[in-house]
């Protein structure tokens, strides 16, 4: 900081003397480190201790990537099943029946194959059918006795554990799908039911021998007949504790004393399995209308005046120049996102916030400090911000002040030169220094005392303030007064941030009276306004010839009935990598190792592969989902 004392019109006469004292006066043998310590000192002797966790006004708001896919499509109107003939009947639907063998053909799939898919289909009305489960599952109960290891130790014992195996049956009793209890379905399956509006994507069962829901199950499609399906399977295994006990007294080594249900097979999904049988046939092929638009808004979550102390007084013990007005600035903070409307053939789905941008706002107000001071990710020198030099003290001078050199008085207040009415920069999450907070807190304000010594203005858990966060429309005080005489609650809100110093009195001629309206102060917007800053729309129409869920290498697709032909285009729509093959014999390559990254991937075919497209596909990859094909 600055300031010397000189009587009456001698001021102006010596200003150029001013600027070459007050950079000398910081002391080029005082490092960051001294300064820090001597500020430290000279703040808890002024205000006493400082609370715990103190955020001097700053709120912590941690960055948001945003989504990459759009937010599943929610369905209004009521959730429920059918079984009764005669109401499917009403609504034109027949209940669908499994072929002679069909049952025996997966279940021997399901006790065969293990490991899990747990993704499911984008149907919401279906039918399932029960097709079958194990009725005995073997049981391990790891137990425990105080005893066991003393009677038989000589046995070769090494714990207090023991386990004992045993069977129960019919354990999965209950059914749920999407929250949704379908009614009726026990240990021994049920009828053929129509689920309707719960998507076929979540599955959970009831284990009554642990009294908890498994949410184990795994969707395969399987081909039977000369026709392909989807089944579901749910695995049994299931923990019921009770209880932690050490393993022997005084070990320090501890197990769960538990059951643990269908233990030996764990990751077999064959306890519990049905078929899905979507209840509206989807025809040959289908055209879709598609309109996409992106709405890109702006909301404020973070707004503040923040006030600056530079500290350089500290190596003085100037006490009365701790005036939180070396900078003084107002800013906010915006989240930019865009969301994205996808409408298919007059259903429209939105998705969640993507491409998450922060855009900084900050309107300078004051600068009594006269030493380099820069604001913002653009490193903007508050002083040039106002057009004028180092060591003019810009907003802070009053009358009482007893700071003198190169000042405005309070009749001709200054505002910012024309280019920094509003200083803005905008981070994309990449960009962003620290995701864990993108608040007014996390804008970088930095002071240089010499060459050798320039400090990042962050405040530090039990340490002096270098910035305080108070309301936009806050007074600061005035130069060469100690903040506490300005706001009286200052050192209480030291000790307890609850008091919020600048709800309490006021002392207003140690304040800036003729304060200037900042940019931000003037568009009177709270945290939460939002605006719509632009949209856009693109529309087309397409053919669809295929639509499921695979996500297994090695899955057949037969394609909807369509006329292919040389030159055309196909888009397939999912996320991962995959190989396509085309052809009954699967013997034309399609797509080799195509990536959908941007979420699909387009391919031209020629004329081989448009006669073999009508005989089917066959998918292969790895952690991939292949969810739609279409013909542009």
């Amino acid at each position: 900081m600055k300031k010397y004392l000189f009587n009456g019109a001698m001021a102006l006469i010596v200003g150029a003397f001013i600027v070459s004292c007050s950079h000398d006066d910081i002391g080029q043998t005082s490092t960051v480190e001294q300064m820090t310590k001597s500020f430290d000192e000279m703040f808890t002797e002024l205000y006493g201790p400082i609370a715990p966790n103190h955020n001097w006004g700053f709120e912590t708001i941690a960055a948001e990537p945003g989504e990459d896919e759009a937010a599943e499509e929610q369905v209004a109107g009521t959730r429920y099943t059918e079984k009764e003939d005669h109401t499917l009947a009403a609504v034109g639907l027949t209940k669908p029946t499994l072929k002679d063998g069909e049952a025996a053909f997966v279940m021997d799939y399901f006790q065969k194959n293990e490991g899990a898919n747990s993704v499911g289909l984008n149907i919401d009305k279906y039918f399932i059918i029960f097709v079958g489960g194990n009725t005995t599952v073997n049981v391990k109960h790891h137990d425990w006795d105080g005893n066991y290891y003393n009677n038989n130790k000589d046995k070769g014992v090494t714990s207090n554990f023991f386990d004992e195996i045993s069977t129960q049956t019919s354990i999965l009793d209950q059914l749920k799908i999407n929250g949704e209890h379908i009614n009726d379905w026990n240990a021994n399956g049920g009828v053929t039911t129509l689920v309707y509006e719960r998507k076929a994507n979540n599955f959970i069962a009831h284990n009554s021998f642990c009294d908890v829901w498994t949410t184990k199950w795994k969707l395969a499609n399987i081909s039977y007949g000369g026709e392909e399906g989807w089944y579901v399977g749910l695995s049994a295994y299931a923990k019921k504790l009770e209880g932690t006990y050490e393993t022997l007294p005084g070990s320090g080594t501890t197990e769960d004393r538990a059951y643990y249900t269908d233990y030996d097979r764990p990751e077999y999904y064959d306890d519990y399995v049905f078929k899905i049988v979507p209840a509206n046939p989807i025809p040959p092929y289908h055209r879709e209308s598609t309109s996409i638009t992106t709405y890109t808004y702006k909301k404020i979550i973070d707004l503040g005046r923040v006030f600056c102390e530079d500290i350089a007084t500290a190596t003085r013990g100037i006490k009365e120049d701790i005036d939180y007005n070396d900078i003084v600035f107002d800013a906010r903070v915006w989240k930019i996102y865009d969301v994205v409307a996808t409408t298919i053939n007059g259903i429209t789905t939105y998705s969640g916030e993507k491409n998450v941008k922060y855009q900084y706002d900050i309107s300078m107000l004051a600068a009594g400090g006269t030493i380099p001071e820069n604001v913002g990710i653009n490193n903007v020198d508050v002083h040039d911000a106002f057009g004028v030099g180092l060591t003019f003290m810009v907003n802070t001078w009053t009358e009482k002040s007893t700071a003198f050199g190169q000042y405005n008085t309070p009749t001709n207040v200054m505002q910012p030169k024309n280019g920094y009415e509003t200083i803005s920069y905008t981070l994309s999450y990449n960009q962003l220094p620290d995701e864990s907070n993108v608040g007014i807190g996390s804008i970088p304000i930095t002071v240089k005392y010499n060459t050798q010594n320039v400090k990042a203005m962050d405040n530090k858990d039990g340490s002096a303030p270098y910035k305080l966060c108070v309301p936009i429309g806050t007074r600061w005080p005035i130069e060469r007064v100690n903040i506490k005489e300005a706001y009286p609650g200052f050192e209480s809100f030291v000790n307890s941030p609850s008091n919020k110093f600048y709800e309490g009195s006021q002392v207003s001629a140690n304040l800036y009276t003729q304060a200037p309206t900042s940019r931000i102060q003037s568009d009177g917007w709270n945290i939460g306004y939002t605006q719509l800053v632009s949209s856009s729309t693109t529309s087309s129409t397409v053919d669809v010839v295929w639509e499921g869920n695979v996500s297994s290498s090695g899955t057949p697709i037969k394609l909807y009935n369509y006329t292919f032909s040389e030159g055309q285009t196909l888009c397939f729509y999912g996320s991962g990598t995959i190989s396509v093959l085309c052809g009954a014999g699967s013997d034309t390559g399609l797509i080799s190792n195509g990536s959908m990254a941007e979420g699909y991937i387009k391919v031209t075919i020629n004329a081989d592969q448009a006669a073999k497209l009508s005989q089917g596909l066959l998918v292969n990859g790895s952690n991939f989902s292949l969810t739609k094909i279409i013909v542009l």
